[in-house]
């Protein structure tokens, strides 16, 4: 069976950098991002640290897939059987990130993944998948982009039997993400801010037949939803 995902873009090196300016404006206004970097007149330079973190994805084999090479839309999965590395962050540029960020966003970014981390030892499992990353360029939401970047790999993820994680700091988003399955687990408050981080799994489902590699990923989608309908 052709993979889901060969209908997306790989992240490549090249495209890391178009890649993190649509992160850096899908989450302009993310609350932790305001957290992270305090000082607004570093936080122009949001798209550093999404280049990093988009890097050291690329380096660690994370899963990156792009809408297209125009970068309308990213997506990032994380296995729980990838460990962290600090020669990939190394490599990816962490040695720079305070010169983006500041060093008050670097010490916040700890805290914050300090939850983060006992988020993930209460509810993932010791197999299992997460989105680390969902972005879509604000000039391109609302047209179906985030289903086509979620849709495929959840479909992977069912027919291999395994569950997924997420954390997302809108309940916005906690709403769209129950339309793809997802259950609220948890409701934490990120330290010093009175904005929360929800913690989310979805467990896999019965598999659906395999797309059609003749179709574009958008066609597929369609003829899944009107099947499901």
């Amino acid at each position: 069976m052709i993979a889901d995902t060969a209908l997306l873009t790989p992240l490549s090196l090249k495209l890391a950098k178009p890649a993190s300016h649509t992160c850096a404006r899908a989450f302009a206004e993310d609350p932790l991002n305001e957290y992270l970097v305090p000082d607004k007149s570093l936080r122009h330079n949001l798209h550093y640290s999404f280049e990093y973190y988009l890097r050291y994805s690329y380096y660690g084999r994370n899963e990156v897939y792009l809408t297209s090479q125009n970068c309308e839309g990213i997506v990032c999965w994380a296995s729980s059987e990838e460990k962290d590395s600090w020669l990939t962050r190394w490599r990816a540029g962490y040695p720079f990130l305070p010169l983006h960020c500041g060093w008050a966003a670097m010490k916040r970014g700890v805290e914050a993944n300090k939850l983060s981390e006992n988020l993930k030892k209460r509810h993932t499992f010791p197999r299992c998948m997460q989105l680390e990353l969902l972005a879509v360029n604000p000039e391109y939401q609302g047209q179906g982009f985030a289903g086509m970047l979620i849709r495929p790999m959840l479909r992977r993820l069912d027919s291999e039997d395994m569950p997924c994680y997420l954390e997302t700091q809108s309940i916005r988003n906690v709403e769209m993400y129950r339309r793809f399955g997802f259950e609220l687990k948890e409701k934490a408050v990120i330290p010093g801010t009175p904005h929360f981080l929800y913690a989310m799994t979805r467990p896999p489902r019965p598999v659906l037949p395999a797309m059609n590699p003749s179709r574009t990923l958008f066609e597929n989608i369609l003829a899944e939803v009107a099947v499901q309908a």
